[in-house]
């Protein structure tokens, strides 16, 4: 499959680099999407997106990792920041100086080079699950410490939410877990870190800039929290990761995990008898937008129109139907499609767009039907 990289000629350039943008699905509505330099420019930026598979409703629950590597230099302890995050006034800290390389197959990986150290990130989502594994790789011949420390909120992916009205007393840490539960105690998300140890250190991210909101012209500030950092100390090889879920409360391995999601993809691009690495990239891609959807407990199928902030529109979905399943070698998924949106036709007409809360059909097309 082809595969895009990014080197420091772009990513030294702060301008240039948060232009371009990732973004990974889950195939039930969630994703997890930044720029090439981890540096969060919309509301709709996060590490872990989730999506409720009945409404299509979205939330941002992990936004951002502060990622700190610490040093032992003459003596003295020395931090590099990894992570890059933009306020109104200025940018820190400053991270993206330190990235060597981005690029992406069928995840986003980006290389740090700090002195004689190299820092591996790969981040990948677990299909038809809300649950996202950032795994790192650090290389060093000597000793190191890093640090993480998760950034978090709990909204609606359209909202932006300040101090004061950001749902916090609900947040907990225990062990390698950092939970979030509802006034029922039901687990709304989680945060787990192997192979690390946790320390509380609670924080406030204030007012963190959000360029193309602004462009946009919506709100554009916005306050997150930090329960405390997972951290790890060693030298030569050091393995481990950190996972988000909604729902998840056990997590095998980062590596057991990426073999399980490669394995699904190399099934679907062999679906389509891709001619050329070309075709193997068109065929990945498409997938992203297929979604499972579960409708009165009857799983179906449909189609987001596009990310970040689309659902599923009956008009896109029917005239990219042919090309994102038909052409693929996805019968079984066109037919679910078509099954769905029949059974919601109304005097002819089917459903343009659907509520996000309550998941309520919107006949606002005229020819969504003829196509």
């Amino acid at each position: 499959m082809s595969k895009i990289t990014f080197k420091t000629d772009i990513l030294h350039n702060f301008e240039k680099a948060i232009e371009k943008e990732y973004l990974i699905t889950n195939g039930i509505g969630g994703y997890s999407s930044s720029t090439i330099i981890g540096c969060n420019t919309r509301k709709y930026h996060g590490l872990l997106i989730e999506s409720n598979p009945l409404t299509l409703e979205r939330r941002v629950t992990l936004s951002l990792l502060n990622e700190v590597l610490i040093l032992e230099e003459n003596g003295k302890e020395v931090s590099y920041n990894l992570s890059t995050i933009q306020y109104l006034n200025k940018t820190t800290p400053q991270g993206y100086k330190y990235l060597e390389e981005f690029s992406y197959e069928y995840f986003p990986t980006f290389i740090y080079r700090i002195k004689n150290v190299k820092i591996e990130k790969e981040i990948f989502m677990v299909h038809g699950e809300n649950t996202v594994y950032i795994n790192y790789k650090i290389t060093s011949p000597g000793p190191v410490k890093f640090k993480i420390y998760p950034i978090l909120t709990y909204r609606l992916f359209h909202e932006i939410k300040s101090k004061k009205k950001l749902l916090n007393n609900s947040l907990n840490s225990k062990d390698s877990f950092i939970t979030l539960k509802d006034s029922s105690k039901k687990l709304l998300f989680n945060v787990y870190g192997k192979n690390l140890t946790f320390a509380k250190d609670k924080n406030w991210y204030k007012k963190i800039y959000y360029k193309n909101e602004h462009l946009r012209g919506y709100d554009c500030l916005e306050d997150l929290i930090c329960q405390g950092y997972y951290q790890i100390s060693g030298k030569g090889n050091l393995d481990f990761f950190i996972a988000a879920s909604d729902k998840r409360k056990t997590f095998p391995s980062a590596l057991q995990e990426k073999k399980k999601q490669l394995s699904r993809i190399e099934k679907v691009i062999k679906l389509s008898k891709p001619k050329d690495q070309f075709e193997k990239t068109l065929a990945y891609i498409a997938d992203s937008f297929l979604i499972e959807k579960k409708e009165k407990s009857k799983l179906t199928h449909s189609i987001i129109a596009g990310y970040p902030w689309f659902g599923d529109w009956g008009r896109d979905t029917m005239i990219s139907l042919p090309g994102l399943t038909l052409a693929t070698g996805r019968k079984d998924i066109a037919k679910s499609i078509l099954a769905g949106f029949s059974n919601k036709i109304s005097k002819g007409l089917l459903p343009n767009t659907y509520t996000e809360k309550v998941n309520k059909p919107q006949y606002n097309t005229v020819d969504a039907s003829l196509w």
